[in-house]
């Protein structure tokens, strides 16, 4: 497991710096002290500060006798997700969509995963399959054994323009992306409540910054932001711990925009474009869009590892960060620019520069 994380970096070099000014603070107290001693005076609070970070960092919680929901197991960071789990010790209930129908995920989960990792029917839009699903957990956990997490990875993307995609598209984009999220959660909640467990929603990097042509799916993972940040206060009374995990540029190894998909993607938005439309956004100008996508995803790494790390320490980290961040370093500082500074900034530095 990658201890130095951007994340954790990041948050040493915050919680050093306020070290080393603390320390050197504390320093003025005795006038006596040479000047020479302020540097060392400095350095060490640093290095305190960060060290203190990096070992809460590391502090884990016991994953035996406790079980995880993972949703969207088909395929994609939820089947990564499911088998490694299954590797480190959870009892895994791996939902998926075609579960029941022989599909090929599922059949692999079947195939690799140990006695432990259940493959399940789970559609997250349809309640009769959640609450078939909460009966299914409960039957099969053994005795001592609690849900500890659930990690809401399901989700759906779409290739489009605002003006692009019809209401139809965005209404089913944002049913498996919201209301199928906010929906499992309410099924699994009490159970959730119980084990003072983790709750794990699965956000993207486009959650928090603007990635035109992808705007139904960018509308949903903002949703995904302050839905887990409500989440979050809404339970911290109750010791359950919510996290997001924002992934950068993950679509290669992923295979979300696969070719196939790209294709019947840009062919079903030019089937939906009236007359205007299509004079105003000519085929090749879609053409053009796709191949930009297509750039983007052949831009990003072969693996998954650091997205299936950051979903891991927040369902065993003893203190979860609320945010997790696996994402290469120019994503990481996009992102920075676009929360800290303002938006005439980022879209001067970045704008001309996206998809």
């Amino acid at each position: 497991m990658m201890l130095l994380t951007l994340d954790t970096t990041a948050e040493m070099l915050l919680w050093g710096c306020a070290g080393s000014v603390l320390a050197v603070g504390l320093s003025f107290l005795d006038l006596s002290e040479a000047p020479f001693c302020l540097l060392h005076l400095l350095l060490a609070g640093w290095a305190l500060a960060a060290a203190g970070c990096l070992a809460r960092a590391c502090l884990k919680v016991p994953v035996h006798r406790r079980a995880v929901l993972v949703t969207g197991c088909d395929s994609g960071f939820g089947h990564q997700l499911a088998q490694h789990l299954d590797r480190i010790g959870f009892r895994v209930f791996a939902g998926c969509l075609h579960a029941n129908s022989q599909g090929e995920g599922a059949e692999t989960l079947r195939k690799l995963g140990s006695a432990k990792l259940h493959v399940m029917q789970l559609d997250v839009t349809k309640q009769e399959e959640l609450k078939e699903a909460k009966k299914h957990v409960q039957a099969l956990m053994q005795k001592g054994e609690v849900l500890w997490g659930l990690v809401n990875n399901a989700g759906i993307g779409c290739l489009g323009l605002t003006e692009m995609t019809t209401i139809a598209k965005y209404k089913q984009i944002a049913n498996v992306n919201i209301f199928g999220m906010v929906a499992c959660t309410q099924t699994f909640l009490p159970l959730i409540k119980q084990s003072k467990g983790r709750i794990v929603n699965v956000g993207s990097m486009v959650g928090r910054v603007p990635q035109p042509i992808l705007t139904p799916y960018v509308v949903t993972k903002y949703a995904v932001e302050g839905f887990s940040d409500c989440l979050r206060v809404e339970l911290k009374p109750r010791q359950v711990k919510v996290s997001v995990i924002e992934p950068g540029n993950f679509a290669k190894a992923t295979g979300i925009a696969g070719e196939e998909r790209l294709r019947r993607q840009e062919e079903d938005l030019w089937g939906a474009l009236d007359e205007d439309l299509r004079r105003e956004h000519p085929r090749q100008a879609l053409r053009a869009v796709t191949q930009a996508l297509r750039a983007f995803r052949d831009a990003g790494p072969d693996s998954m590892t650091p997205v299936l790390e950051a979903m891991t320490d927040a369902l065993t980290q003893r203190f979860p960060r609320a945010r997790y961040m696996p994402m290469d370093l120019h994503t990481f500082v996009r992102i920075f620019v676009a929360t800290h500074f303002p938006e005439w900034l980022y879209d001067l530095l970045y704008v001309s520069h996206s998809l």
